[in-house]
């Protein structure tokens, strides 16, 4: 299986850690991610 110390050695990103990224740039900015996600949507 794969290590935490192996994904920390390489700068892996995982689905947890951008989801964490969203919430926090929602967070700080929701007019923008509103932006954001009406692009991704159409």
């Amino acid at each position: 299986g794969i290590k935490e110390k192996d994904i920390e050695e390489k700068h892996q990103v995982t689905t947890f850690e951008m989801i964490e990224w969203l919430l926090r740039a929602i967070s700080q900015n929701k007019k923008a991610v509103v932006k954001v996600t009406e692009f991704l949507v159409v």
